[in-house]
């Protein structure tokens, strides 16, 4: 499992992998941004001394999420499939 160090609010933390991705916290927001304007928007959250981390890509046919060595992928049919089954299941 990866750790990271992040500076967040004048404080050090160590964050593994799942609780980057998955955490809930109030701070944290996913901004996606084309690759032509990835370094101007880096250097904006850096010129405000914003943490940040690039986390992945955005597009394709599926779902993919990697921590660490492991990696999850999910077909867009297969998320819509279990969107919409548990969408029924919390009307029924």
């Amino acid at each position: 499992m990866c750790k990271h160090v992040v500076r967040r609010s004048g404080f050090i933390s160590l964050l593994d992998d799942e609780n980057e991705l998955f955490s809930e916290s109030a701070g944290r927001a996913i901004l996606t941004v084309t690759p032509k304007s990835l370094d101007s928007v880096s250097a904006a959250l850096e010129a405000h001394d914003v943490a940040f981390a690039a986390i992945g890509t955005v597009g394709g046919g599926a779902l993919s999420i990697t921590v660490g060595d492991s990696q999850l992928t999910l077909s867009l049919e297969a998320i819509e499939r279990s969107l919409t089954t548990l969408s029924e299941s919390m009307i029924a």
